[in-house]
């Protein structure tokens, strides 16, 4: 490890200085290429929003669960970038242009593949397959001609202008600088490229929990994702009454700040997303033999359409049993690693707060009918000793 740290500050130091030998001026990059992560900005689509999202094929995700602060970071960094996408890039519709290479390209294979819809029996017998490849095919172009029409150069530029004028990106540089991060921009086709660095030779910490850096927004922020995750059953906080038992009287504080809650929810992605493989494989491999079925033995009979469909509801049935039975362990363990880690940033930011990871019966009567032996898990929020004036909770 001392080896590799002193190779790249060599590195780093070579580059600089054949940099400004050939009259080139330092950039923070030259100094540290270690990337924490990577996102890309995406500028509003035809019927999708802006959005900002993890570039994953840039990124090591188990060397980001590793370390706290810099998923929480990440995490709130994502959100607050998000929130500017959500407010300012609407997404502006189909342009003509789209609607051309669409509705175009699909007509032209309608009437050139005519002599064969009439005569070939074989291409009869399979032409669903092949107008799902023109419908791929058409809409790739239409896509590709879409962004180059007016309609989407404008509201892109506008986009990016409104990026300009809400100073979000010098405000987000002054907060992180202060903890120990900067992160750079970079255009690249038709979106923009954010990569968040670590400031060589400092230390790394979080913005303040209340006041200062957190804003009302990222309060609000907070609170929002606390109650879907309590509603969709992944949260949950241990509440200890007062002394006269007031608990409705009492409204209860903020159970955990901005940065805290962005860092769980991103964590937990990360994990689900590295502890899906097999399952994922495992239902590709069942996919593709169905789709064989289909092909092998066309529908053409009532029994046959009878049959695919409860093959469907198989397929689903052991695709479900598999994840539970080979995936969500590992999963499980590596949710529980990431309470760990993230326990000691919750109780100095939330004095005698620590989050645990427990798992439960699958709430619901049916769901806990048919699958009696799943279990889900669920983050608990607990405090250590009840309160004397309100509500720890």
């Amino acid at each position: 490890m001392l080896l590799h740290e002193f190779y790249m500050k060599i590195r780093r130091a070579v580059l600089l200085d054949r940099k400004l030998d050939q009259g080139g001026e330092a950039s923070p990059l030259d100094w540290n290429d270690d990337v924490v992560v990577v996102f890309y900005i995406q500028p509003p689509q035809r019927q999708v929003n802006a959005l900002c999202a993890i570039d994953y094929d840039h990124i090591n995700s188990s060397n980001l669960l590793a370390d706290p602060v810099s998923l929480c970071i990440a995490g709130g960094l994502q959100s607050k970038i998000q929130h500017f996408c959500t407010e300012y890039g609407k997404s502006h519709g189909n342009s003509k242009r789209y609607y051309i290479g669409l509705y175009g390209l699909f007509l032209f294979s309608l009437v050139f593949f005519i002599p064969l819809l009439i005569r070939d029996t074989y291409f009869q017998s399979y032409h669903v397959f092949f107008w799902i490849a023109v419908a791929y095919v058409s809409s790739i172009i239409a896509e590709k001609a879409h962004k180059t029409s007016t309609q989407y150069l404008d509201s892109k530029c506008q986009f990016w202008r409104s990026w300009m004028d809400s100073g979000l990106e010098m405000n987000l540089l002054g907060v992180l600088g202060r903890c120990g991060y900067y992160f750079e921009i970079a255009a690249i086709d038709h979106r923009w490229k954010l990569s968040l660095y670590k400031k060589d030779g400092e230390a790394s910490s979080l913005p303040l929990p209340s006041g200062g850096d957190d804003d009302d927004q990222a309060k609000e922020s907070a609170l929002k994702v606390w109650d879907a995750f309590e509603r969709a059953g992944i949260l949950e906080r241990h509440c200890h009454p007062s002394e006269n038992n007031q608990v409705d009287d009492i409204v209860p504080p903020n159970p955990l700040d901005f940065w805290m809650i962005r860092g769980l929810f991103l964590g937990r992605i990360l994990n689900t997303r590295m502890h899906l493989r097999a399952t994922q494989i495992f239902g590709s491999c069942i996919f593709v033999s169905f789709v064989l079925s289909i092909a092998i033995l066309p529908i053409s009979l009532p029994w046959l359409l009878f049959v695919y469909f409860v093959g469907i509801i198989v397929c689903i049935a052991a695709i479900v049993i598999f994840y539970d039975l080979v995936d969500k362990p590992s999963l499980h363990l590596a949710q529980e690693k990431l309470c760990r880690r993230l326990s000691p940033l919750i109780q100095d930011r939330h004095s005698g707060y620590t989050l645990v990871y427990e798992t439960k019966p699958i709430k619901g009567s049916f769901f806990r009918m048919i699958c009696c032996w799943m279990k889900q898990g669920v983050f608990v929020l607990k405090s250590e000793a009840p309160s004397t004036n309100h509500v720890d909770c």
